[in-house]
């Protein structure tokens, strides 16, 4: 998962009054990771484990800190002269 912005990450850790190695340790992941995702220049992408493991330690939903990858699909519009498949409610 991508992160939004490591401003909000750092953000939310001073606001929880944790350090990034107390942040880690109660989200079960290394220090080193957590680092990374905080530093500007760092890397911007981590598991959903990962994301889900930091949001929560923050008491926060993944989606405040993290972008899905996972496609949104929307169902189309019907479509004019394509008939709906018939229901299956008429056996």
């Amino acid at each position: 998962m991508n992160l939004r912005s490591p401003t909000v990450l750092r953000y939310h850790i001073a606001a929880a009054g944790l350090t990034y190695r107390e942040l880690a340790h109660q989200a079960g992941i290394a220090h080193a990771t957590l680092a990374n995702l905080c530093r500007p220049e760092g890397r911007q992408r981590c598991s959903a484990e990962t994301a889900r493991r930091i949001a929560f330690a923050l008491d926060l939903a993944p989606s405040d800190l993290f972008l899905s990858d996972i496609p949104v699909i929307h169902e189309p519009a019907s479509t004019p002269g394509v008939q709906s498949p018939p229901s299956r409610e008429s056996t």
